[in-house]
């Protein structure tokens, strides 16, 4: 529900603006092969529109409707609202899978992982950026922590167990960090 009111939405928009997220893109560009690359999770699409802006081709995968809307009608970039397990999209397509704050959403981390894995084309790379339940603060706060937050957040990994599920899905681990 509260990505369908528009409190996500208005939090980010007044953290970036209405301007594509070139901070962010620029942030880890040298990670970046090729010149494609799908979003899993894009949100309000800030960072989709920066790796556009850039000349590479996207596509963002999102399942909330309002994300899906801005994507498409203040940036006019392609959305697919199907989850990537669905098999929906074409294998070995994309250079670069990329889901920023997303895994942690998802119930089936290593299920997830090998959907990734065959969306990659040969060589391709996939950068996840989400919670940390071995960090200190979540250590300390326990079920206080911002990140614990049921329902909508099911998954919480640690370093262990985001390099297990890596490994189960044959994704050659580059870098943790």
């Amino acid at each position: 529900d509260r990505y369908e009111s528009g409190e996500f939405q208005n939090r980010i928009v007044s953290t970036v603006g209405w301007k594509p997220d070139i901070e962010k893109f620029q942030e880890i560009r040298s990670y970046l092969r090729g010149s494609s690359l799908l979003e899993i999770g894009p949100g309000t699409g800030h960072f989709l529109a920066a790796a556009a802006q850039a000349g590479m081709s996207v596509l963002g995968v999102e399942t909330s409707p309002a994300h899906r809307r801005i994507i498409s009608e203040v940036w006019k970039l392609p959305v697919h609202e199907s989850p990537i397990e669905a098999n929906q999209l074409p294998a070995e397509q994309y250079d670069n899978v990329v889901s920023f704050n997303c895994l942690e959403h998802i119930p089936d981390v290593a299920g997830h992982f090998r959907a990734v894995k065959r969306l990659l084309a040969p060589g391709g790379r996939f950068f996840v950026s989400t919670c940390n339940a071995g960090c200190l603060v979540a250590l300390i706060a326990g079920k206080w922590w911002s990140m614990y937050a049921p329902p909508d957040h099911v998954s919480i990994p640690t370093f262990d167990s985001m390099r297990q599920a890596g490994e189960r899905s044959a994704l050659r681990l580059a870098k943790i960090w």
